[in-house]
């Protein structure tokens, strides 16, 4: 049974806030995104820490956006929240939103009107 990806920004307008995700490098389609270390690590932090997550497609509307799949991490986008402050240590972060494993990005969708 096929799985249900609803577009990133569909999760926005349903959640009626900004949300936040997890891309991969589109320079790279051809990576296991399900079955790797990173992605394995990623869920299970999330589902230690009890924040709901699912796989998702991209913006209908992103034209240059080809990555096949993205996570949805179901946290407000809060930087003084203690949660969202130990997501970000764990995730590692970088100045320019890349993270501690190559090829994968921690993004905010904002939730457009």
């Amino acid at each position: 049974m096929p799985q249900l990806a609803r577009h990133i920004d569909d999760i926005a307008a349903i959640k009626q806030r900004d949300v936040l995700f997890i891309r991969k490098d589109d320079l790279f389609p051809n990576a296991d995104w399900f079955n790797g270390k990173p992605c394995q690590a990623i869920t299970a932090w999330l589902d230690e820490h009890d924040i709901a997550w699912e796989y998702c497609a991209p913006p209908r509307a992103a034209s240059g956006m080809t990555s096949p799949c993205l996570l949805y991490i179901d946290l407000p986008f809060d930087t003084d929240s203690a949660m969202y402050q130990q997501l970000t240590s764990f995730l590692g972060e970088k100045a320019d939103g890349s993270l501690r494993w190559k090829k994968l990005f921690f993004c905010l969708m904002p939730l457009v009107a």
